[in-house]
């Protein structure tokens, strides 16, 4: 692997990206054992067990009235620091998912959160250092199981650990994510070397991460044409869909600190970490909108340490050195064009998936998505060299 040179002056994050990029580094726990001592087996087993029975309890009509009945527990920051990171990303996807299956279950959306809900939410959100919601992260990057360990990060090998129904369309739905995300694992990893190859002015090792760079969006643009398989539109529309929205004046029983009636975005891509650490490590500036505001509140629901390796690639010089070398300039722009192919994938299964659907445009994080997502794929190509 190439390394920065001694007068390299980026400094680097304290974490890094591995060959699946964002995706939980080794792999999301699949149970709570490792949250032992911090929760007594018994308290561990009936959370679990909540998680196993959420899509048959949100079709009986009786989802509120269970997680009503699960313990009551507040760990503090100091317990929860002795503890397996992953197990307290367990924790916090399983609350999450409680939260929006209390919040967002028909026949009405409820206007409070019980403290068995209310209350370990908000300390993990705090430990964590995300909003005490069901985000892109819990559903994405630490919501998986391998169905075959030895078959790689595909959507067919890929099982969701925690759902709102028993649909094939939702697994698939967030199978597809998931492989995205992984695939995306080569991308940052051309993204770092670029970023060295500009501060080297090394043109040779700097066609060959924008060469990478270009083959990994067309592997990420094949995955998300992968989505109508198993997934149907009306299906996903008005069956999935309709638990991933965000929370509008919900108060949190028991928090202090969230004494107010609580606005949170719900789930949605434009909460993962992928492309604006592309747009990152490429130079690629959008102007600032009420739409890029939109963009830019979704960034607290991204971990801390993928926002710190977003803020690293920022550094980058490629855009600069490409425009000062003609064949780097032609495979940046060839880079932004397959990057715009993505974003207009993107697009179509938006529209097909919920425009086509509705006479509504706003996505699950609260965005004018159809609006939002042209002008991201204008200024795309506004920004070519």
């Amino acid at each position: 692997m190439q390394t920065p040179s001694s007068s390299e002056p980026h400094i680097e994050p304290h974490w890094q990206p591995g060959e699946t990029g964002f995706l939980i580094q080794p792999g999301p726990l699949c149970d709570l054992s490792a949250a032992a001592p911090l929760l007594p087996p018994e308290s561990a087993a009936h959370i679990e067990d909540a998680a196993a029975h959420l899509p048959q309890w949100i079709t009986a009509g009786t989802v509120r009235a269970e997680l009503e009945r699960l313990p009551l527990w507040q760990p503090d920051g100091a317990a929860l620091a002795t503890i397996d990171g992953r197990a307290i990303e367990r924790l916090f996807m399983l609350y999450g998912y409680f939260a929006s299956a209390y919040i967002l279950s028909p026949p009405h959306q409820h206007d409070h959160l019980p403290p068995t809900l209310a209350v370990p939410l908000a300390a993990l959100a705090q430990h964590v250092g995300r909003p005490p919601m069901l985000s892109y992260t819990a559903q994405v990057l630490t919501n998986w199981r391998l169905r075959d360990p030895a078959q790689g990060l595909t959507p067919d090998n890929i099982d969701v650990q925690v759902r709102f129904t028993t649909l094939e369309d939702e697994r698939w739905f967030f199978a597809v994510h998931t492989s995205i995300e992984a695939r995306g694992g080569a991308l940052l990893q051309a993204l770092r070397q670029g970023m060295w190859a500009a501060a080297d002015q090394d043109e040779a090792a700097a066609l060959k991460s924008l060469r990478q760079l270009q083959r990994g969006l067309i592997d990420i643009t094949r995955l998300f044409h992968r989505m109508p398989e198993h997934c149907e539109p009306r299906t996903y529309y008005l069956q999935v869909r309709p638990f991933l929205f965000g929370f509008d004046g919900v108060r949190f029983d028991d928090v202090p600190a969230l004494a107010e009636p609580q606005t949170l975005r719900g789930g949605s891509g434009a909460q993962s970490s992928l492309v604006p650490a592309l747009l990152a490590g490429l130079g690629v500036d959008h102007a600032q909108t009420a739409l890029t505001h939109h963009l830019n509140a979704m960034h607290p629901y991204m971990p801390r340490a993928h926002r710190e390796f977003i803020r690293y690639l920022r550094q980058s010089t490629l855009r600069e050195y490409a425009r000062q070398r003609l064949a780097l300039r032609h495979e940046y722009n060839n880079a932004l064009q397959r990057l715009m192919t993505f974003r207009r994938a993107h697009l179509h299964y938006a529209r097909t998936y919920i425009f086509a659907l509705s006479s509504e445009s706003r996505g699950t994080g609260g965005t004018d998505f159809m609006r939002f997502l042209s002008q991201l794929i204008e200024e795309t190509d506004h920004n070519k060299l």
